[in-house]
């Protein structure tokens, strides 16, 4: 990383996320970044959507 880029946690440490209205659902999204981490949000969204069609499947 260079010098004068900012990491994740410096450029969204103000931000506490948003609300959406879906039809009648209100949904809240917020984020923390862990430095620790070793997988990327589209890693995680594709594990969450994997186990959520297996679900599927079983039932």
């Amino acid at each position: 990383m260079e010098k004068d880029e900012l990491t994740p946690e410096e450029i969204y440490k103000d931000y506490d996320g948003f609300t959406m209205r879906i039809g009648g659902t209100t949904y809240e999204v917020g984020l923390h970044f862990d430095p620790k981490g070793r997988q990327c949000v589209l890693e995680q969204f594709m594990d969450l959507l994997d186990r959520f069609e297996t679900e599927q499947k079983a039932s």
